[in-house]
């Protein structure tokens, strides 16, 4: 027995020699170590070498430590966590429904080993064996107003709101507030809430299945706008995509909009995918593009006077709203009008009405058969002159197209030109009278031959100014001043006949004839010898 006292003594007397000597203000010992004064709120950790068991000693008291026994942790100050305050402790100990710790055999406090516990305000409390500060006495964070934070849970439990998470589950919480930490989430971030003003929306993502403040249930990868102006907070599973400024509409312009996915539109009008529609100032005054819609242009208005009209292919029912393909419509100025999906002006202009001047005509052209409104039949095809005087002015039906302006041409002295018949092919030459093109005539162009362009004749058309009547002058007649003294033989193709003109006169060739020889004298004698000699 002495043998056994002498060696636990020895052991004694080594652990005490190794023990740390911090905080010796807060106790004093005796001239042998064993007596222990522990003050208020502060412990010590003492070991039972017999069963090996640690156990907490809380002040304030005088403790005699026995033979068996072993100070293991010199006397702390307990954890103090003053008001708006938290700690996180790991491995805490197990506490009963009255708050006692329980204990295992031998008086064993039960840890929960690798898990931790937040602990708030609360009484000071010692640390006990086993258990670790994760973290320092902090401060509870405060979110202020239109501020959240993200969290996530980390594993299955119910919050304090007696909401049941699932692990990797996001939620917020809204500011403003204090965040008390839970052990089986985490802080994923923090987020700001965002201003929306007036015309203006926000473009949402949805990262996450879920149902929205709304009630509208989302699937991931989905998007919307969200309208409403003031401060907005995106939820856990949103995120932003971008900030969509209002478009602004007046009585001028018009928006081309083609939806690239099924949707309805915030006039709450269903939409298929590539379906084309307008938006005006009679629908909003400021549009926003919605996330199927596509922006296909702005469109302006196109206004006619009381003198103007316009023809729309193409032109939209709005009653199918569908385009009538291949069809045809005649607005009436005065007014004004937006060209809708899919039509287009007929020559990209809009028409003047045609009022009838003297020597002036139109040449119409059916392009469908119909009946006039003097009960006139057209065919398709048809050619016309319309020459009529009217007050109102001409505006050709949808069934008809204007060709040209035909104008009356005076033509005098040595002007002249080729008309060709459409329907025969006769040319003929015209000249010193005034003409108009009937339906079936137009102007011919007369190419000069390789053999005379060389004569002075080739140049005749160089000096002619372009007319009202006629602006090109490749339709004018070839014509030569004769000089005095000259012979020009002339050979007519279609009636396989010469001619001869003498110098001096004017010299105009018909459609078919073309100089074969021209001669000049040298004196009067030759030349009377010459012209004798041709008429012979």
């Amino acid at each position: 027995n002495s043998l056994v006292y002498s060696s636990k003594r020895t052991v004694q007397i080594v652990v005490l020699e190794t023990m740390s000597r911090s905080s010796r203000s807060h106790y004093e010992t005796s001239e042998d170590e064993d007596l222990i004064r522990i003050a208020p709120y502060h412990y010590i950790h003492v070991t039972d070498l017999n069963s090996n068991v640690t156990r907490v000693v809380e002040g304030p008291m005088k403790y005699v430590r026995s033979q068996n026994e072993v100070v293991v942790k010199q006397v702390t100050p307990m954890i103090t966590i003053p008001p708006d305050h938290y700690c996180v402790v790991g491995n805490p100990v197990v506490k009963s429904e009255d708050g006692s710790v329980v204990t295992k055999e031998h008086g064993l406090a039960k840890l929960l080993h690798g898990d931790t516990e937040v602990r708030l305000s609360q009484e000071p409390f010692p640390l006990y064996p086993g258990e670790e500060m994760v973290t320092s006495v902090l401060k509870l964070q405060m979110v202020p107003p239109h501020t959240a934070l993200k969290l996530e849970a980390t594993n299955n439990f119910t919050d304090r709101e007696g909401v049941s998470r699932r692990a990797g589950d996001q939620w917020l919480f809204r500011g403003p507030g204090l965040y008390i930490p839970e052990k089986e989430c985490r802080t994923v971030e923090k987020v700001e809430a965002l201003t929306i003003e007036s015309h203006q929306a926000i473009r949402l993502k949805a990262t996450h299945d879920f149902t929205d403040r709304r009630g509208v249930e989302r699937v991931m990868g989905q998007e919307w706008l969200v309208r409403e102006p003031g401060s907005f907070m995106p939820d856990a599973y949103e995120t932003v995509v971008e900030t969509v400024d209002g478009i602004q509409l007046s009585e001028n312009t018009a928006l081309y909009i083609r939806a690239t996915q099924d949707g309805t539109d915030a006039y709450g009008n269903s939409r298929k995918m590539g379906e084309e529609w307008l938006v005006t100032y009679r629908h909003t005054n400021v549009h926003m593009k919605d996330v199927f819609e596509e922006i296909v242009r702005v469109e302006r208005v196109i206004t006619l006077s009381a003198t103007q009209y316009a023809v729309i292919l193409n032109p939209f029912d709005s009653e199918t709203s569908t385009s009538k393909l291949g069809q045809k419509k005649l607005v009436l100025g005065p007014c004004s009008f937006f060209l809708q999906p899919r039509e287009v002006l007929e020559c990209n202009q809009v028409c003047d009405m045609w009022f009838a001047k003297e020597n002036e005509a139109l040449l119409l052209k059916a392009e469908e058969t119909h009946v006039e409104h003097d009960g006139t039949k057209r065919m398709a095809g048809d050619l016309w002159l319309l020459q009529t005087k009217t007050s109102s002015g001409y505006v050709p039906p949808v069934e008809v197209t204007i060709v040209e302006k035909r104008m009356a041409m005076p033509l005098e002295g040595h002007e002249g030109v080729y008309v060709r018949n459409i329907t025969t092919g006769n040319i003929r030459l015209v000249h010193n009278q005034v003409y108009m093109l009937t339906a079936n005539e137009e102007l011919w162009e007369k190419e000069i031959p390789p053999s005379m362009i060389q004569l002075p004749i080739a140049s005749c058309r160089v000096n002619l100014k372009p007319q009202p009547y006629l602006k090109n002058p490749k339709y004018w007649a070839l014509c030569y001043k004769l000089p005095n003294k000259c012979l020009c033989k002339l050979f007519d193709f279609k009636r396989n006949k010469y001619r001869n003109k003498f110098g001096p006169t004017i010299l105009m060739l018909n459609p078919y004839e073309e100089i074969t020889e021209m001669i000049n004298y040298t004196s009067d004698a030759a030349f009377a010898v010459g012209k004798a000699f041709r008429k012979f």
